[in-house]
């Protein structure tokens, strides 16, 4: 049995008051252009989180969901990805039977929902583009205890807590 000697990169991104580690496995060690790469990814996965939090957070006043939850209905028929959280929030509801609700208190707060959304949705634009080198043999991102991960072949992440 070969022995493979694998490679991890690791970032933890602070955002939407929660910690997110994004983790690269690669077969050997990492060349510099997937070093950079994987830089890259980690500053646009910051980015995008700091601007759905912007958007998507009901305790900022100015973000989407609060203008929503004040009466300003524009913006369901104005912001696409609004479109997209406001739909996945009701059909969690109805599949849930109501035991997840995206209303506190009378007002949209889909909080609850948006930690996987958008966990999902960075590890499509901003991590999976890393599977196109051949070294990396895995990917994943953990938000808070939602995440997403792939690998390629038979690698499997292993915890050594």
């Amino acid at each position: 049995m070969a022995i493979i000697t694998v490679t991890c990169l690791n970032q933890t991104v602070e955002a939407m008051t929660i910690s997110f580690t994004v983790s690269v496995a690669v077969q050997g060690e990492a060349p510099p252009n997937l070093t950079q790469a994987f830089t890259d990814a980690c500053r646009k996965i910051y980015t995008e989180l700091k601007r759905i939090e912007a958007d998507f957070s009901a305790f900022l006043p100015d973000s989407l969901v609060s203008r929503f939850a004040e009466g300003d209905e524009s913006i369901l028929l104005a912001n696409a990805e609004f479109q997209e959280v406001y739909a996945a929030a009701l059909l969690a509801k109805e599949e849930t039977a109501g035991a997840f609700d995206p209303y506190f208190a009378g007002k949209f707060d889909p909080t609850g929902l948006v930690k996987g959304w958008a966990v999902k949705k960075i590890f499509a634009s901003c991590l999976m583009p890393l599977a196109a080198f051949p070294e990396v043999t895995g990917l994943c991102i953990n938000g808070g205890g939602d995440l997403q991960a792939w690998t390629r072949g038979d690698f499997r992440w292993e915890d050594r807590h």
